[in-house]
């Protein structure tokens, strides 16, 4: 993989890093996540996960990552991400 560099502050302000909770619990972050994908409304946490997703799709095809990371952040926000945890909870296989 070549060498690439973002401006991270493009997708989550150093304001809104400096919000997310740091050094909790693996049950703290587990409840951390499923309020984050239950919420509509954008949040901190949301957008690292979104950032991250992004880079994960963008080094595995080398497409857009700004694409990539809009899609995330639909799917963390848009109830897509919660309803996968919900099925993979109850055994059932679906995609998303």
């Amino acid at each position: 993989m070549s060498n690439f560099t973002i401006d991270a502050e493009e997708y989550i302000t150093r304001t809104e890093a400096e919000c997310i909770p740091r050094s909790r619990t693996a049950e703290e972050n587990a409840k951390l996540f499923m309020e984050t994908i239950s919420s509509s409304r954008v949040t901190p946490l949301g957008k690292f996960i979104a950032l991250n997703s992004a880079l994960g799709m963008y080094a595995h095809t080398k497409g857009n990552i700004k694409e990539y990371y809009q899609r995330a952040l639909d799917i963390v926000h848009g109830g897509e991400a919660k309803r996968k945890v919900e099925e993979l909870k109850h055994g059932v296989t679906a995609t998303v």
